[in-house]
């Protein structure tokens, strides 16, 4: 598995849940289907949105490049002006929309209510949030992006997936039509290195009980990166 290191403006782990494609099939407009079978009274399958992604794992199906997020007290009054959010505020560390407001992604599965996650990031300041949000309506989940926009996407670890992206005005709907890891990380200036090794102190050489389950080769390797290293701090130094 790939490591993370440091150097960033943007780190968001969004936790998916192992068995992420049960989450998004049966919703639809934030209402549980019972059963997927067509009937008289069920709602329609949301559209996917597989094949349009040219490869890339994503798409975006809609955005705004002049919408701007609200000030605090904007938030607030747009929360207490609405009876379901009364109480909310978006100042408040333990109110529901502390962290929508201030992070530049969200993901949206059909399993909150469209309206309640509009409210909390602040799209309702775009009066047309609303409408174009629901022409995003899909199969599969969805990233919200504020003030940010997807450039590359990657799933080759069984655990973690990764959407790079960079600042950029607006905010864009974005479909998850790659491979769905159970936790998907939406990074912005992130260095992704292996991390280094750490070299070991030097042992007495009778001292040879911790080296009985190092293979010769690779106690080697590591013996002539540590040398590398150290020879490269002491002419730093120097």
């Amino acid at each position: 598995m790939r490591g993370l290191a440091a150097a960033t403006v943007l780190v968001i782990v969004i936790a998916v849940g192992a068995l992420a494609p049960a989450l998004w099939q049966p919703r639809f407009e934030g209402q549980a289907l019972a059963s997927t079978a067509v009937s008289p009274t069920a709602s329609p399958m949301p559209p996917s949105w597989k094949g349009k992604d040219r490869g890339s794992g994503f798409v975006v199906c809609a955005k705004n490049d002049s919408w701007s997020r609200p000030t605090v007290a904007e938030e607030n009054a747009h929360l207490a002006a609405d009876p379901r959010y009364a109480n909310v505020r978006a100042d408040d560390s333990y109110s529901p929309a502390w962290s929508p407001f201030r992070m530049g992604a969200t993901l949206y599965d059909g399993s909150t209510s469209r309206d309640e996650v509009i409210a909390f990031t602040g799209l309702w300041s775009d009066a047309r949030a609303g409408a174009t949000t629901s022409a995003c309506v899909s199969s599969e989940p969805q990233v919200w992006l504020l003030g940010y926009a997807p450039v590359t996407y990657w799933a080759e670890d069984r655990l973690i997936s990764e959407l790079r992206v960079v600042p950029a005005p607006g905010y864009q709907i974005v479909v998850m039509t790659g491979t769905i890891r159970p936790r998907l990380v939406v990074a912005d200036n992130m260095k992704v290195t292996r991390p280094p090794q750490r070299c070991p102190r030097r042992r007495n050489r009778s001292d040879s009980s911790s080296r009985k389950n190092v293979s010769r080769a690779r106690r080697h390797t590591q013996k002539g990166r540590c040398r590398a290293r150290r020879a490269g701090s002491s002419r730093a130094r120097t």
